[in-house]
């Protein structure tokens, strides 16, 4: 469509048409209006991806609770909730990351790899050691 001072005249039928519209009443189409920017498709990680950092990062949330739950040992209820929560965040981290190893294949290693090991070797870390110091004889 030619222009004409902010307006668009039609190659077929030579009717000038406002700049917005991109059909003219004749039926003739120039080209598809842009989505705007709340219709747009926002990209999606593929799963592995956020597995692999949701690995990464919930073995830090256990670690902040046990901090913040050592100022709380004194009361047997808020300790065992703390605990339960560490637990929580240390298994869901090893499921993730293992999870997101199986999507090194498809993705690569590249966003993969190191967050999921990062988080399975910290999660088996902590279990471990929490595992030592409650059989280890004092």
């Amino acid at each position: 469509m030619n222009e004409v001072r902010g307006f668009y005249k039609c190659p077929e039928c030579g009717h000038v048409e406002l700049d917005r519209r991109v059909e003219c009443s004749c039926g003739y189409r120039a080209v598809a209006e842009p989505p705007r920017p709340h219709q747009r498709q926002t990209g999606k990680e593929p799963f592995a991806y956020q597995a692999a950092y949701y690995s990464a990062i919930l073995p830090l949330g256990a670690l902040c609770a046990m901090f913040v739950g050592s100022c709380f040992l004194s009361e047997p209820g808020v300790a065992a909730g703390i605990m339960g929560l560490m637990a929580v965040l240390l298994l869901g981290s090893l499921v993730s990351g293992t999870l997101a190893l199986f999507g090194l294949p498809r993705h690569g290693p590249r966003r993969i790899l190191l967050r999921s090991l990062f988080g399975i070797g910290l999660s088996s870390g902590i279990i471990a050691w929490w595992i030592w110091t409650l059989i280890r004889p004092t």
